[in-house]
């Protein structure tokens, strides 16, 4: 699997700074900062089987790179692999994810802004828990029950940490700000994902009422 990992402001140094922080495995392959360009995802992508994790700024029709042009192009989503994206990124899927589909490629991200990350020591192990179920099960998302069942497993996920959060607030231990409540809700209320297979989209029935 293929990290893909800006870092040129706040939000996408946060980012990053989460990503090394949670100690993730299952990637053979990490563009971060200044190697998360287009023409390197283009070569590793286009080199073997092999799914892709992005963390960047989006909008509706672009995934930026280290240096603002949009890492999946028509280049890049026109290889001949069929491969599964998790954009971690405003708005991807609210029209790239479905061109992306359109060609090749199951889409998972965002139909409207996302918070960063938090990058308090204390949100470590919380993020480890979300990341890890997203990076296991999103290359396996191939269908609409297995996209039903991704979204369902991770707002499970989501609503138990956002309790923990609650709790550790209670304890005196840690008390969370508003956006990283709001981030635990949007992780999985706000995800579109479309499907190359039949070109049709999945989102809990929730997110309309966002």
């Amino acid at each position: 699997m293929i990290s893909f990992i800006t870092n040129y402001d706040d939000n996408t140094q946060d980012n990053l700074t989460v990503f090394n922080n949670l100690g993730l495995t299952g990637f053979t392959v990490n563009l971060h900062s200044d190697d998360a360009t287009k023409n390197n995802l283009h070569t590793e992508l286009s080199a073997r089987d092999i799914n892709c994790f992005a963390m960047s700024h989006g909008d509706i029709d672009i995934l930026k790179d280290q240096h603002g042009n949009n890492a999946f192009d028509q280049r890049v989503l026109g290889i001949n692999n069929t491969f599964n994206v998790f954009a971690y990124a405003c708005n991807t899927s609210i029209i790239l994810g479905e061109t992306a589909a359109a060609i090749n490629v199951n889409w998972l991200g965002y139909i409207s802004p996302i918070n960063a990350p938090c990058t308090d020591i204390e949100m470590n192990e919380i993020y480890t828990d979300i990341f890890s179920y997203v990076c296991d099960s999103f290359p396996n998302v191939n269908c609409p029950e297995r996209a039903s069942s991704f979204i369902e497993g991770l707002k499970s996920i989501c609503e138990q940490k956002n309790e923990e959060l609650y709790d550790m607030r209670e304890n005196n231990s840690y008390e969370a700000g508003i956006s990283t409540h709001m981030n635990m809700r949007e992780l999985w209320q706000k995800l579109k994902i479309w499907l190359e297979s039949s070109g049709e989209s999945i989102e809990n029935p929730s997110t309309m009422n966002w």
